[in-house]
């Protein structure tokens, strides 16, 4: 796995630049597909009762929402699958998403057969935080928002399927982007915004005969 996204100390940056080397250019995104592109491993925790048995094995127990594993060089993500919702499902995936690419030191990894598990409470809080941004940032992008005229955490969940939590964070800090003017300072953000141009002409279009429910694909859900 390329760890370069670790070299952008800039959460927002690196968000930028993973939209556009992954070509995402429509909400909500697919994280599923992503994952398979990057040959990342997506699986329930009782997907692989196994594992979760030998991490407890070594007195540890799995009791966070999700976690990435570097397993025989393999890397898998792991989430907790007890009735959450797409929205939560996908965020908790990006979450652990951005650990691998920001190349943060906080997962399970093999070790001559062996399974190292780094419990998150114990993890740096700083850490959590950025892979917290990096999934905001990519589930959200504040330039497509922007072009969407979006403001409120309803209007945000709905288009980007963000967690309410999250959605509400996200609509604070896009209050101080329109305030600020602050769009379009960076040639990264230009370039998505340039490669949202036809998904947000296309939801502006049919937002005037149908509802966003409507417009947007229900197999993504």
């Amino acid at each position: 796995m390329n760890n370069s996204y670790g070299l952008y100390r800039n959460v927002r940056n690196a968000s930028w630049k993973f939209l556009i080397d992954f070509n995402i250019c429509e909400l909500p995104i697919d994280v599923f597909k992503i994952c398979e592109q990057l040959n990342i491993q997506i699986k329930s925790y009782e997907e692989l009762p196994e594992i979760i048995s030998i991490i407890g094995q070594q007195g540890r127990t799995v009791d966070e929402e999700g976690f990435c594993m570097l397993f025989d060089k393999n890397w898998f993500i792991f989430y907790k699958n007890d009735y959450r919702s797409y929205a939560n499902i996908n965020f908790v995936i990006l979450h652990e998403l951005a650990h691998i690419l920001l190349g943060h030191k906080t997962r399970i990894e093999s070790n001559n057969g062996k399974i190292l598990y780094t419990n998150k409470k114990n993890m740096n809080s700083q850490l959590e935080k950025e892979a917290d941004m990096f999934a905001i940032r990519i589930m959200s992008p504040a330039c497509v928002l922007k072009e969407l005229n979006l403001h409120t955490p309803e209007e945000i969940m709905e288009v980007c399927r963000l967690p309410y939590i999250y959605a509400e964070k996200r609509a604070q800090r896009i209050e101080e982007l329109y305030k600020r003017n602050m769009f379009y300072k960076q040639p990264l953000e230009i370039k998505v915004r340039e490669q949202f141009s036809p998904f947000v002409s296309r939801l502006k279009t049919n937002w005037q005969t149908e509802s966003i429910q409507e417009f947007i694909s229900p197999e993504k859900f």
